[in-house]
């Protein structure tokens, strides 16, 4: 945030605060924070189906590089019974990652 500050023409003071990783989201919502950041691949969309307009400034505008990193998680059980299932769903996940990269 602070290089992002100083990229456009800020002295990058500002003052940070870190609620819970799960409350974050949570705070824009109910208007205790100002700003914060979001996934525009989840909170980006949840925003939308509820009707809450973001102002967004892609970290990249600001010559910061950008590298969201996606968790894929299943219950165990579930990977378990249903191994092949799994495994052709990661097989395309691949290639859609790889077509979307090309």
């Amino acid at each position: 945030v602070q290089k992002m500050i100083q990229a456009d023409g800020g002295t990058g003071d500002y003052i940070e605060d870190t609620p819970p990783m799960l409350g974050i989201w949570n705070t824009l919502l109910e208007g205790t924070a100002d700003a914060t950041w979001v996934f525009l691949q989840w909170e980006g969309v949840e925003a939308k189906l509820k009707g809450v307009e973001l102002n967004v400034f892609p970290v990249c505008d600001y010559g910061m590089p950008y590298a969201y990193a996606p968790c894929l998680c299943a219950d165990p059980a579930w990977l378990e019974a249903n191994s092949e299932v799994a495994k052709r769903f990661l097989a395309a996940t691949a290639e859609g990652y790889k077509r979307a990269a090309a």
